[in-house]
């Protein structure tokens, strides 16, 4: 019978690679475990970071009323006209070229803003929301969403419907009611002295991308 010797080299060789691959196993095992279960809420938020973007909805304010009932002070509608930068900036990069000229130019016929204003905003890279304009009416607003919808904007052009503070009578008792600034926060008489009951709680959307 014919005797085989094995090498001793060989076999030390064998059992260098077999330890290296457990030790590999096991560093990826480790790995797995950290991501899974001791980290896993922190890279969850960045994915989740990642996918989504966010924007403040604000609340609308309560109404005033006098002893009767009679409304003083109260809320109309009114439309803030914005744009994401970012996302235009990736179209252009993925085959819609020129679409910053194009909706600054779109935007300034609509609303009569002007055109290297609205073109300055769009060349922010790094922001998702850059208005355009604050208080628009309705007839405007509907403009730009014919505008959005007859040319594939839905991404990168937005109406936001706000509310704007409105008072029945004018200038009649503006040293009792106050006013509200341009953030609509109370700032003078009953607007700033009830500030958290008229205020309300603001909202959020949260919208999901590829």
């Amino acid at each position: 019978m014919r005797r085989i010797k094995i090498s001793t080299g060989l076999t030390l060789r064998s059992y260098l690679v077999f330890a290296v691959v457990i030790v590999g196993f096991i560093a990826l095992a480790i790995r797995v475990f950290c991501l899974q279960t001791i980290n896993f809420d922190y890279y969850q938020k960045k994915v989740v970071d990642q996918l989504t973007t966010e924007s403040t909805i604000s609340s609308e304010r309560g109404s005033i009323y006098d002893a009767s009932g009679e409304v003083l002070a109260t809320n109309v509608t009114s439309y803030r006209i914005f744009i994401s930068p970012s996302s235009i900036q990736k179209a252009m990069q993925n085959g819609r070229a020129g679409l910053d000229e194009f909706i600054s130019r779109g935007l300034c016929e609509i609303l009569g803003t002007d055109y290297d204003t609205v073109y300055t905003l769009t060349q922010k890279k790094g922001s998702l929301d850059a208005t355009v304009m604050r208080d628009a009416d309705d007839e405007s607003a509907d403009k730009v969403l014919d505008f959005i919808a007859k040319n594939s904007l839905s991404n990168v052009l937005y109406v936001e419907a706000q509310s704007k503070r409105y008072y029945k009578h004018g200038d009649l008792a503006t040293h009792v009611l106050g006013f509200t600034g341009t953030d609509n926060n109370g700032l003078e008489g009953i607007e700033k002295k009830h500030e958290s009951v008229l205020a309300g709680t603001p909202g959020r959307i949260v919208t999901a991308q590829n």
